[in-house]
């Protein structure tokens, strides 16, 4: 199984996790989901798969530089410019 984040979603919460208290972020997108439809709802929207979960195995090759892999369990988070992908392999 794989996950793959939408790199939109990820720029978000990267801002948001290097800018907004930890015990806050919760919250804080609760929130923002609560007004956006006020702040944004006038404008054509395209839907975002936040997150997909793919029925992958992890490859040899994803958990290499920039990536956290977990010993203990076929697990796999992988980070470059575009995308993060976490993957849980069998």
């Amino acid at each position: 199984m794989e996950a793959v984040i939408d790199p939109d979603v990820k720029a978000v919460a990267e801002f948001m996790q290097s800018n907004i208290e930890a015990r806050k972020l919760v919250g804080v997108a609760e929130s923002l989901r609560a007004i956006a439809p006020i702040l944004w709802g006038r404008y054509n929207q395209t839907p975002v798969a936040g997150i997909e979960l793919l029925a992958e195995s992890v490859s040899p090759g994803l958990c290499e530089s920039r990536s956290v892999a977990n010993e203990l369990a076929p697990v796999c988070l992988h980070v470059d410019d575009d995308s993060a992908v976490v993957a849980v392999g069998s």
